[in-house]
């Protein structure tokens, strides 16, 4: 099996639940699910949930008596991939149901679902793939995103989201684009619509960062280097905190 994308992600409790599209699933799974769906069987059903502790800073996995609506039990391991792996995906039927089935582990898929989780966790990714190239933050809380991936259909998007004490980002709303041109368009009206009711916090473009071998960065220098442009988003975040609360006394 292979991750296909992070379709979304929901930011509840001081967790973070990651739904994750799946590919390549074995023939065995295939068949259960005609079983169940039939005529209206649909191969790019598959999936699989994984959390994160927004506190502790850690991936989580589902243990096999937890349901996904009660996280009373979850199993944490390491602090980067969960070693026990994935035990369970599932399939959602043409009613929109799921159906979880049991699985072996699978430390590949495991450590792909986990390393896109963190890729989002540290603002390199919006959820479906999208590698974000700008970020702007209002103090009202809203932020706006401009990004882009290999994709015919749509290799560009625009996101909106609102931003947690901690730093972390929930995406409100999306829209897809054919061409860069209208994507940077709807980011640039944005905002400049939200400037007129709000002070920036900060302004952020990347670009494409080589070594001098000419070589880009791995994914964990790239993780290493988000993780620490997000600590010090945060460091500002209480700083102005502090200087509000101390003109307010």
């Amino acid at each position: 099996m292979k991750l296909q994308e992070i379709e979304a992600v929901d930011l509840w409790d001081g967790m973070a639940t990651y739904w994750a599209a799946l590919s390549d699933i074995p023939e065995i799974f295939q068949i259960r699910a005609k079983e169940i769906d039939g005529e209206k069987y649909n191969g790019k059903g598959f999936g699989v949930t994984v959390g994160y502790d927004l506190a502790q800073m850690r991936p989580f996995v589902f243990t096999d008596e937890n349901k996904i609506e009660d996280v009373g039990r979850i199993r944490y391991v390491d602090s980067k991939y969960p070693a026990e792996g994935i035990g369970r995906i599932f399939y959602r039927d043409k009613v929109g149901w799921r159906h979880w089935f049991q699985i072996g582990r699978d430390n590949e898929l495991n450590k792909q679902i986990f390393d896109a989780c963190a890729r989002i966790v540290a603002g390199i990714d919006t959820p479906q793939g999208y590698t974000i190239q700008k970020t702007v933050k209002f103090d009202s809380g809203v932020g706006l995103v401009l990004a882009k991936k290999d994709d015919p259909a749509y290799p560009f998007s625009f996101w909106t989201f609102e931003e947690t004490p901690q730093g972390y980002r929930y995406y409100t709303w999306r829209r897809f684009y054919t061409d860069e041109k209208a994507a940077k368009i709807a980011f640039e009206n944005t905002f400049a619509r939200e400037s007129n009711h709000a002070n920036i916090i900060y302004f952020q473009t990347v670009e494409t960062a080589v070594r001098g071998d000419g070589e880009k960065p791995s994914i964990r220098e790239q993780l290493a280097v988000a993780r620490a442009v997000l600590a010090e988003k945060a460091k500002q975040t209480t700083v102005q905190r502090h200087q509000k609360d101390k003109e307010a006394r």
